[in-house]
């Protein structure tokens, strides 16, 4: 299925060819993991290359945002609806000047970005990693983003579902149990559960473990080096073991190839596929690295791994899938 492509407000609506045009006017960037350096990304939009890394950054190289906004509009526009998956990123030309910084100026441009969704902005000295990390991890609003983030990808939930989702992954990080969710808002599980089960494809308890998974995952992102089993219990879990079978249930990702990923876009969209039983667990650019078993996604889920009802109706076609290269041991 062909996405129309999303267009933020300001942006208008332009042909696709006019804003792959635009688009391919302004220098296009790739960061990888573990995202040490930015590097140039030729042709643009790789509609038909090779699939990119899980927790690629995509984005563009500009010199002034008020002389290039027209043009950047149009293109993040573009390449999110070809990437809903990628975060996007810019990268500012260092411009070295002895005029004061202009705050009202900044913050018009921060307004401006924030409607095209731009996760992070890089200057060209700035060091890449430490930089991502210390912007992607914490997003200002992250049910508001996701939200969003659903329209473009074509995924959002029915109207009657969109406020409950919008509270579920809101309020996820305050309380352990759905039931508790539902009673914050004025609902009881017996009266709020049921009832959105039927008009939501996915059931508010699958978003609230995703929800939960996505802020545990931002935590662990946003301090690589603290101990898991510390991390975990910070964020509610009994320990260590409990945080990774949820990040497995629910990403099919152990926390460490979670926490080396930068941003919720690739993991939130994985959630999707595996939703939507698309087989994804294990990447097509995972086969052609050198890529440490520890480091690879999880094998496919078995049938106990799964809530009762999503193992009811795999039925008996649910069967368990190994990497090729565990296989071969």
């Amino acid at each position: 299925m062909v996405r129309e492509p999303f267009h933020p407000q300001g942006a208008g609506r332009q042909p696709a060819a006019q804003a792959h045009a635009i688009g391919a006017a302004l220098p296009s960037i790739l960061i990888r993991p573990p995202y040490h350096t930015v590097e140039p990304r030729f042709p643009w939009p790789a509609g038909h290359g090779p699939a990119l890394p899980f927790g690629t950054l995509l984005g563009f190289r500009v010199g002034t945002l008020d002389h290039d906004w027209s043009r950047l509009a149009l293109a993040v526009a573009d390449l999110r609806t070809h990437h809903p998956d990628v975060p996007v990123v810019l990268q500012l030309r260092s411009e070295r000047s002895d005029k004061p910084l202009d705050l009202v100026a900044a913050v018009h441009h921060a307004r401006r970005l924030a409607s095209l969704a731009v996760r992070a902005i890089l200057v060209e000295d700035e060091p890449v990693g430490p930089t991502l990390r210390a912007i992607l991890p914490y997003p200002v609003n992250l049910a508001a983003d996701v939200m969003e983030w659903l329209e473009v990808r074509g995924s959002a939930p029915p109207p009657e579902c969109r406020a409950l989702v919008r509270a579920i992954i809101q309020l996820a990080p305050r309380y352990r149990t759905l039931t508790a969710v539902l009673a914050s808002l004025g609902r009881s599980e017996e009266a709020g559960r049921p009832r959105a089960r039927s008009r939501c494809p996915i059931p508010p308890s699958h978003w609230f473990a995703a929800s939960q998974a996505l802020h545990a995952a931002l935590a662990l992102q946003a301090d690589p080096d603290r101990p898991l089993f510390d991390a975990a219990l910070d964020l509610g879990y009994s320990d260590a073991s409990s945080l990774s079978r949820q990040m497995v249930r629910v990403f099919g990702l152990r926390p460490g190839v979670a926490r080396s990923v930068l941003s919720w876009e690739p993991l939130l969209d994985r959630w999707l596929a595996l939703e939507a039983g698309e087989p994804r667990l294990r990447p097509a650019w995972a086969a052609s690295l050198d890529t440490p078993d520890d480091q690879l996604p999880a094998p496919r889920l078995s049938r106990r791994d799964l809530p009762a009802d999503r193992a009811a109706e795999r039925g008996s076609v649910w069967t368990t899938e190994v990497s090729p290269r565990r296989a071969e041991r």
